[in-house]
């Protein structure tokens, strides 16, 4: 009678303990999942110095080309010049 008792006892106590586990089961999940955004969160910032270095690149890029484009004009311009000059020059050479 004792025995069957503690035993029942026991049963429910395990009983409880498992109920207890079940409804910790969702807290824990979500104590993980705020914690997974709380990270994110704070990684947000390097992210976003990422996505601006990114866009940053890109507009290096972009005016890298333009400059490049520039260069090219400069240089036909200076071949045009010199060779005016030399069209002015040249009758002169000859003389």
């Amino acid at each position: 009678m004792v025995a069957a008792r503690a035993e029942a006892g026991l049963i429910d106590r395990v009983a409880a303990l498992r109920a207890y586990e079940d409804a910790l089961t969702p807290i824990a999940m979500s104590l993980r999942n705020l914690c997974a955004i709380t990270e994110m969160a704070t990684g947000g910032a390097d992210v976003d110095r990422l996505y601006e270095r990114i866009v940053g690149a890109e507009y290096a890029v972009e005016r890298t080309c333009a400059l490049r484009n520039d260069i090219d004009d400069i240089r036909a311009s200076l071949e045009a010049q010199v060779t005016y000059l030399d069209s002015l020059i040249g009758p002169l050479r000859n003389a």
